[in-house]
C-alpha cells in the first residue's frame, strides 16, 4: 500500500509519498522501503506523474512505463494537465511495444479470476444464499435437487438483468465484454465448479453465471492488482496547478479497463485542495477532526437508535391507548428522521468550520516551502500511525517530495537515491543535461 498526498493553492502544487512497496509470491509477503513513485513526466512543462496500488501493470514496472512515455513524448507540450492524462491515457493503449497483444492475453484470466474469486462470486453466492432462504420458507420443508436448480437459475438470470444495467468502464463496450467470454470461459467454469461445489445447477446456469463475471468485468473496478496514477502540475496555457487521478487494472483488447478520469484544478472559485490518495484515513482525521471510520460506526449507531426508539416508544403506551400505537409510531419514525438529518447536517457544518475550513484557508496562502512541509507530514501521518499500530508497516519513510510552480518548474524538495549521487557524475551530469528522472 501507500501514502500520498497532494496540496495545492494558486502558487503551486506539493506533491510527497511514501516509499513502501509490498513484495508478494506464493502467499508471503515481504515489505521494502525503497520504491520510488513520483517521477517528473515531462520535459516541457511542469508536470508530473506519481503512482499508488500495483507497483507495475501488466508486469511492466510503473517507472519503466512513465519513463518510456517521457522519453517518447517528454518534450511535446501540452496545453493543459487534462491534456497530459488523455495523452498518457493514449500511450498505454496504443504502445504494443509495452504491451503486446500476446502479454494483454496472458494477463486477462489472472486478472478476470482475482477478481471474479475475490469480489464477484462472493455477492452472487450471498444472492443466491438469500433466494434459496426465501424458497425454503415458502415451501415450509427441504428443497428437493430441481427446486434448487430452479431457484438458482431464476437467482442468477435476474442478477444478470441487474448487472447489465450497471455503466459500462470508459472505453469499453460489448465487443470487449465478449472477449472477455471467449478468452476466460474455460478457466471460469472451472473456477465455478471449485466454488459452489456441490450446488446443483444446469449448463444454462453456469454460462450465465460465466457472462455475469465477464459482463462485471467490463462495469466495474475491483479493489485487486488496481493502480493509481496521479498527473499533475502545470499545462503550457494551465495558470493554476491541476491534477487528474486515474485508477485502472487491466487492459482487454488493447482498451484500459479504468475508472473515470477524476479532475480538480485550482480556479477563481477554488484557491486550495488537499488530495489524499491510497490510504486516506489519517488525512481525512486530520481535516475532519474525526477519524471517518469512528464518524461511520458512530453515525451507523445513531441510525439504528432512531430507527428503533419509535417502536420502543409506541410500546410503551397504555393499553388504552393500543388503538393509536401504529399511527403515533408512524409520526414519530418521521419526526425522528427529520431530527437525525438535521443532527447530521449540523455537525457537518461545524466540521467545515471548525476543521477544515480554517484549514483550506491557511493552505490558500501557503508560500511553496510550505507547501512541501504540509504534503510531506500528511504523509508521515500515516507513517506514524501504522508504525504505532499492530497492523503491518504498508506505508514507510523516506518520504519524497517535490513542489511544482509555474515559474520554478519541478523541484525536488526530499529525494531518496538508492545509490551516492558523488559516486555517479555521469549521471548526475546527464540529469543537469534535462534527462529527467
Amino acid at each position: 500500500m501507500t501514502a500520498e498526498a497532494c496540496v495545492m493553492n494558486k502558487l503551486g502544487i506539493a506533491l510527497a509519498t511514501d516509499s513502501a512497496v509490498t513484495a508478494t509470491q506464493s502467499g508471503k509477503f515481504k515489505i521494502y522501503q525503497s520504491a520510488d513513485k513520483l517521477f517528473q513526466l515531462s520535459e516541457a512543462d511542469p508536470v508530473a506523474a506519481m503512482v499508488y496500488g500495483s507497483a507495475s501493470f501488466l508486469d511492466v514496472p510503473w517507472e519503466t512505463i512513465i519513463k518510456q512515455y517521457r522519453g517518447d513524448r517528454g518534450r511535446t507540450s501540452r496545453a493543459t494537465v487534462y491534456e497530459y492524462a488523455d495523452d498518457f491515457i493514449r500511450f498505454l493503449e496504443s504502445n504494443r511495444n509495452l504491451f503486446p497483444s500476446a502479454r494483454q492475453k496472458f494477463w486477462l484470466p489472472h486478472s478476470v479470476l482475482a477478481e471474479a474469486y475475490g469480489s464477484y462470486l462472493p455477492l452472487v453466492k450471498d444472492g443466491l444464499n438469500r433466494a434459496l432462504e426465501a424458497a425454503l420458507s415458502k415451501h415450509g420443508k427441504k428443497l428437493s435437487e430441481q427446486q434448487v436448480k430452479r431457484t438458482v437459475a431464476s437467482a442468477v438470470r435476474r442478477m444478470l438483468i441487474e448487472v447489465r444495467k450497471i455503466k459500462l468502464l470508459e472505453g469499453l463496450t460489448n465487443n470487449h465484454i465478449t472477449s472477455v467470454h471467449n478468452q476466460c470461459s474455460s478457466e471460469l467454469l472451472k473456477l465455478l465448479n471449485g466454488f459452489f461445489q456441490a450446488l446443483p445447477m444446469s449448463q444454462a446456469t453456469e454460462r450465465d453465471l460465466q457472462l455475469i463475471i465477464s459482463q462485471l468485468y467490463c462495469r466495474r473496478l475491483g479493489e485487486r492488482a488496481v493502480s493509481g496514477v496521479v498527473i499533475a502540475g502545470f499545462g503550457r496555457k494551465d495558470v493554476f496547478p491541476s491534477l487528474a487521478n486515474l485508477e485502472l487494472s487491466g487492459m482487454v483488447a488493447n482498451k484500459l479497463r479504468r475508472g473515470d478520469l477524476h479532475k480538480r484544478g485550482i480556479n477563481d472559485q477554488t484557491s486550495a485542495y488537499i488530495v489524499p490518495f491510497a490510504q486516506k484515513e489519517m488525512v481525512s482525521t486530520f481535516m475532519g477532526g474525526i477519524n471517518p471510520g469512528l464518524q461511520g460506526y458512530v453515525n451507523q449507531t445513531l441510525k439504528d437508535v432512531f430507527k428503533n426508539l419509535p417502536e420502543i416508544v409506541a410500546g410503551a403506551l397504555p393499553s388504552k391507548l393500543s388503538q393509536h400505537r401504529l399511527a403515533f409510531q408512524k409520526k414519530l419514525t418521521v419526526a425522528m428522521s427529520e431530527i437525525l438529518s438535521e443532527l447530521i447536517s449540523g455537525w457537518q457544518d461545524y466540521q467545515r468550520t471548525n476543521y477544515s475550513g480554517p484549514i483550506m484557508d491557511v493552505v490558500g496562502v501557503l508560500p511553496k516551502d510550505e507547501l512541501a512541509s504540509m504534503a510531506e507530514s500528511l504523509v508521515n501521518l500515516t507513517v506514524l500511525r501504522r508504525r504505532t499500530s499492530i497492523d503491518i508497516e504498508t506505508v514507510g519513510a523516506p518520504v519524497d517530495v517535490a513542489i511544482i510552480t509555474k515559474g520554478d518548474g519541478f523541484v525536488w524538495i526530499r529525494r531518496k537515491h538508492y545509490f551516492d549521487p558523488a559516486l555517479n557524475p555521469r549521471y548526475m551530469s546527464r540529469l543537469s543535461e534535462g534527462a529527467g528522472s
